[in-house]
């Protein structure tokens, strides 16, 4: 099926008592790209992200996994979308 990538910030917050409360570098905001899948009517995630590459990025890695389609409006890549999903 189809996966979207779609560029991402992420963000975390220290947990009382979990370790990293004095890491000063916990709420940085990270660069990431999360992963979604076409069921063949709608669009989800199963909460699959990349960290430290954007879809570009993330398509030139996954590569050899990845198969160009060609779309009337833009080329997509079966397994691997890069792009918007809609979601609904």
């Amino acid at each position: 099926g189809l996966k979207a990538l779609v560029a991402i910030e992420v963000s975390f917050e220290a947990i009382e008592g979990g370790g990293m409360e004095e890491v000063e570098a916990v709420s940085n905001i990270r660069a990431a790209t999360a992963e979604f899948l076409h069921d063949g009517s709608r669009w989800h995630t199963d909460g699959r992200v990349f960290f430290n590459l954007a879809p570009r990025g993330l398509v030139r890695y996954l590569h050899a996994d990845l198969e160009s389609v060609e779309d009337s409006k833009e080329t997509v890549t079966a397994g691997g979308r890069a792009g918007r999903p809609r979601l609904g």
